[in-house]
């Protein structure tokens, strides 16, 4: 499985992932990444949307307290 994110004018590393995704392996990928590292520094702060489907690992309580606390976006 990969990971990856695109949007105008950006695209992400790509994540390779072995097994399928929880909710642990998913913030894991998310900070590997440095998705919104590179946001921040190409669009500021709050100049983008990050968007997920519904997925549990994208829906559960503590992905959503994660990019709450420590993704400032």
């Amino acid at each position: 499985m990969v990971y990856g994110a695109i949007g105008l004018n950006y695209k992400s590393k790509l994540v390779i992932v072995e097994n399928g995704i929880g909710e642990i392996q998913y913030r894991k990928i998310l900070e590997k990444s440095d998705m919104f590292d590179e946001l921040k520094l190409k669009y500021g702060s709050e100049n983008y949307i990050f968007i997920q489907d519904g997925a549990p690992a994208h829906t559960s309580y503590l992905t959503k307290l994660f990019l709450k606390k420590d993704v400032t976006f």
